[in-house]
């Protein structure tokens, strides 16, 4: 069959994962790591559906799906061959078989596989469709690829972003509150700049986002931790000092997993009445959700308007892309344009963004990784409930890019990471995320940027490294 060859076997496939995903995963996998060449004809569908002892309807299926992304070309009447362009649009860096982990010093490690939370794959990215967007920008308005006309960001990707937050989040605002930004990081920063008091003082999660008390220490900010119960994130402590800003993570802890409840919600936004101080949403990875409904966004619930959200494309595009966005409150929107004269970010970006929106390719593609995540999402707490020394932090959690487990035998979580490193495997120590108390042994698991597959040869190693370190 002109070099075809499928050495996978349906005996392999993991419980819980569909027949046409595993078909699909296979066949992508075959391409992206060279075995199946541009030009190569794959068999007709009734063909390898006899050969695999699998539905004709399953193969036409995943056929479907690898034209859609790219993989496959076929013409009316013609074969299914290995697209010219199958290679090109997903490189070698773009493959998870090498990963950026962070130490515990915060660099960055070039490992061959990682674990490390909050990596998307870049694998499932529409990489055709985005080509279009950049391709009608530039053919329509090209100065809008060199020029940002307003320092708040473009007005297309802002408008974009209404319609997005009205869709998927259920907020109501307009576009004027629209800031784009650099990701939740350049947000955060931007808060504290803008809103910063004389003492300041942060409210911040703990177990919390290490990068931001990083950031905080750097600028000699006081600090407030808050603790976690039953019901999500606790109220600052009552009394004379009181922080000007607390940061959370309502709709999706991070790290354990888990969403505040509504009670505490409003609990929050009467304290920010109360106080005066201010509340952002850090809104990270709200995407993906996989059971039930989605969870109201905070902003949603304020009527006093002192919320102010973060949002970032990092997690359902690529962690490269340098561009997110904040919604601010009304009254603030002038205080924020008097002290902003230039865009945050790169406006390369942001039009071909904004069209990528507009033509519906960007629900798309968080509708088609949803899937995938879920299915891996399953595959890897499947395997995680197999090892007896771990349990989940966060039980049917069902929410976001990342896993926590503690060790139950309290190993020494960073033990663990380093024989992970030693087999070049990325992966983040859950005790690094707590401060001032007795940390939790655990590790923070990402999984969205590998297969079912990929998972199982992940998951295996890993029971290695807790076995070799009891």
């Amino acid at each position: 069959m002109n070099g075809f060859s499928f050495p996978a076997r349906l005996s392999d496939r993991h419980k819980g994962v569909t027949i046409v995903s595993w078909l699909t995963d296979n066949l992508r996998n075959q391409i992206t790591t060279g075995r199946l060449i541009p030009g190569t004809v794959f068999p007709a569908t009734r063909l390898l559906a006899s050969e695999l002892g699998i539905s004709r309807s399953s193969v036409v299926q995943s056929y479907d799906q690898l034209v859609a992304e790219g993989y496959l070309s076929a013409r009316q009447g013609s074969a299914f061959r290995v697209s010219e362009l199958g290679l090109a649009d997903y490189p070698e860096y773009l493959k998870p078989k090498k990963s950026f982990a962070l130490n515990a010093d915060g660099n960055q490690e070039l490992l061959k596989l990682s674990l490390v939370p909050g990596q998307p794959d870049q694998r499932l990215f529409p990489a055709r469709k985005w080509g279009m967007a950049v391709s009608r920008v530039a053919r329509l308005s090209p100065d809008s690829l060199l020029y940002g006309e307003d320092p708040f960001g473009d007005p297309v990707l802002r408008n974009a972003i209404v319609e997005h937050l009205a869709e998927w989040r259920g907020v109501d605002v307009v576009s004027e509150q629209v800031l784009v930004s650099a990701g939740s990081a350049d947000g955060l920063q931007l808060c504290i700049e803008m809103l910063g008091a004389d003492p300041m003082m942060l409210g911040l999660e703990n177990p919390g986002y290490i990068g931001l008390r990083r950031h905080a220490e750097r600028l000699n900010l006081k600090m407030q931790w808050l603790s976690r119960d039953e019901c999500g994130t606790v109220l600052p402590a009552n009394g004379a000092s009181q922080p000007n800003l607390v940061v959370l993570t309502p709709s999706n802890h991070y790290p354990l997993g888990g969403a505040m409840t509504l009670n505490r919600r409003l609990e929050y936004i009467n304290w920010s009445r109360e106080t005066g101080g201010w509340i952002i949403e850090d809104d990270y990875d709200s995407e993906y959700r996989f059971a039930g409904h989605p969870i109201p966004a905070m902003i949603g619930l304020d009527d006093q308007g002192r919320t102010i959200y973060l949002g970032t494309f990092s997690k359902t595009i690529s962690t490269d892309l340098r561009l997110g966005f904040m919604v601010i409150p009304i009254s603030l929107v002038n205080q924020f344009r008097k002290k902003i004269t230039a865009s945050r970010t790169s406006v390369i970006a942001q039009r071909p963004m904004g069209e990528f929106m507009r033509a519906g390719d960007y629900h798309r593609h968080i509708r088609r990784t949803r899937r995938h995540y879920a299915e891996r999402r399953d595959a890897l707490e499947l395997r995680l409930n197999e090892m007896d020394d771990l349990t989940f932090a966060t039980p049917h959690a069902n929410t976001g890019m990342q896993v926590a487990v503690l060790l139950n035998r309290q190993q020494n979580d960073k033990l663990i990471v380093e024989k992970l490193k030693e087999q070049g495997i990325g992966a983040v120590p859950l005790s690094d995320f707590f401060v001032n108390e007795k940390s939790t042994s655990g590790l923070l698991i990402g999984y969205c940027a590998h297969t079912v597959e990929e998972i199982g040869d992940l998951m295996m190693k890993f029971q290695d490294c807790l076995r070799d370190s009891q």
